[in-house]
């Protein structure tokens, strides 16, 4: 069975070629705090971040390595001050950019499987957050 998510992802490549500045405006726009984070993020470190969550989302969740998010929590909110509900909105930003990319072709059924995934690895990055917040 063909990954919807995947698929989705390699039409918008076809489509709409580079979404990077598409999905950091939708981000940015959803989550400003998240933009004086990423102040100093040139378009070089950008593109990589959204490498790495291209990576994750195209992972089936239940083949995501739960140290690998644990890692990549600790490091950015110890290193750079993100906080657990800044996941979602970049999650949610990909998706749109994607689905605005597709038009018609985002049906209902690629749609629901985003949903899932996006849920999943939400409250996977979520619950790794929680963990490493320090206490008041």
């Amino acid at each position: 069975m063909t990954d919807l998510v995947e698929q989705s992802f390699e039409l918008a490549a076809q489509r709409a070629g580079d979404i990077t500045d598409s999905v950091y405006d939708a981000y940015f726009a959803a989550c400003p705090a998240a933009q004086e984070l990423l102040g100093h993020a040139d378009a070089h470190m950008r593109g990589r971040m959204l490498e790495d969550v291209l990576g994750l989302i195209m992972t089936p969740t239940d083949e995501v390595d739960p140290s690998y998010v644990a890692w990549e929590v600790e490091n950015h909110v110890a290193g750079y001050s993100v906080h657990a509900d800044m996941y979602k909105p970049l999650f949610t930003a990909l998706r749109d950019v994607v689905a605005n990319s597709l038009a018609g072709d985002f049906d209902n059924a690629t749609a629901v499987a985003w949903q899932q995934r996006l849920d999943s690895l939400t409250n996977r990055f979520e619950s790794a957050a929680e963990q490493h917040t320090p206490p008041l």
